[in-house]
């Protein structure tokens, strides 16, 4: 067990399931107090009873809830010292047309991939994060976001979004005593991969992560002394410091 996690207090979005779910599991086994929010009331539930942790159902696109959630986790057990900040959502269903991509698509596709980060990021550093004595932000972006993915094209623009904001804002939020990373993984066994994209993985024989593969990654960062940090995760090949969002475009 790190004793960085013993007695801290983290959130953990899109917690119901995949690797949200795995993170809370792994940070409470590792003696962290985990408050899994979801917009999955019953799911969600189920993960906190699980770990012995807090359930909150709730729209990480929505800036009202996280105001609440914060005073709500800060009030109840005294600060907020970790956040993984992983909810993330595809556009559509795949195979899908850009006709069928509205302006209400759009912008919730944003709002749950790059807000969910972004701004729930921002507010948790403006009320103090940490309580002095450091905190740290993981947020989950993609391998999409690094490399083409035809398949979803406003999903992987969210998380290329999500890498920038975190090497841009990972100097200011150090000022704050608050370090945040990304992590990127390639396919991951979650509620995404099904129809077209599990039928392609079956045909091509592709590997795909486990979610408990990619906690492993993220609370890593998450102890990490350094900031700005862009890892990539791809099934067998491991954890690898992203070359591309270091400038690298080799």
């Amino acid at each position: 067990m790190s004793s960085a996690f013993v007695e801290k207090i983290a959130i953990v979005t899109g917690a119901a399931s995949g690797i949200g779910a795995a993170t809370a599991r792994r940070l409470s086994a590792m003696g962290a107090r985990v408050v899994a929010v979801d917009l999955d009331e019953v799911s969600v539930a189920v993960i906190a009873d699980e770990i012995g942790g807090t359930a909150v159902a709730m729209d990480v696109s929505d800036p009202q809830s996280w105001d609440g959630l914060i005073a709500t986790v800060t009030a109840d057990f005294g600060g907020i010292d970790f956040a993984h900040l992983n909810a993330g959502i595809v556009t559509l269903p795949y195979p899908y047309e850009i006709s069928d991509v509205t302006a209400e698509v759009y912008r919730r596709v944003m709002g749950v991939n790059l807000d969910g980060v972004a701004l729930a990021s921002t507010k948790l550093v403006q009320r103090g994060m940490g309580s002095g004595a450091g905190g740290a932000i993981v947020a989950t972006a993609s391998l999409g976001g690094l490399h083409p993915w035809p398949e979803d094209p406003y999903y992987a623009a969210s998380k290329l979004a999500v890498v920038g904001f975190v090497r841009s804002a990972a100097p200011k939020f150090a000022e704050l005593g608050v370090r945040i990373h990304a992590v990127c993984p390639s396919l991951v066994q979650t509620n995404i991969i099904r129809g077209v994209i599990q039928e392609k993985i079956d045909d091509l024989g592709l590997p795909v992560l486990d979610p408990a593969e990619v906690a492993v990654a993220v609370t890593d960062l998450l102890a990490a002394e350094e900031t700005g940090l862009v890892r990539t995760i791809v099934a067998g090949e491991g954890v690898r410091e992203s070359l591309v969002a270091n400038g690298d475009a080799s």
